[in-house]
């Protein structure tokens, strides 16, 4: 995959949960940035979002990052092309 998938996310979110359950069980890698963490929560509040799970998805050929607010399965395949 040329893909890179980078997911903000907590684990007590129930959203976030059925997220990271949906991607493994579909075997998509991804790096996984937990939001309890200080440093982490200081960098996702960068992007100004209040809400999570929030996916990043950058095609490795062209830099361009796609911005995921939810846990949306319809919009994620629609952008890695399943």
């Amino acid at each position: 995959m040329n893909k890179e998938i980078l997911v903000y996310s907590s684990d007590h979110c129930g959203f976030c949960l059925k997220l990271k359950s949906w991607l493994d069980e579909n075997n998509i890698p991804y790096i996984n940035r937990d939001v309890d963490i200080p440093e982490i929560r200081k960098e996702f509040e960068k992007f100004n979002i209040h809400g999570i799970p929030v996916i990043f998805v950058t095609d490795k050929n062209t830099d361009k990052t796609t911005r995921i607010i939810g846990f949306q399965p319809d919009t994620i395949k629609k952008v890695l092309e399943l």
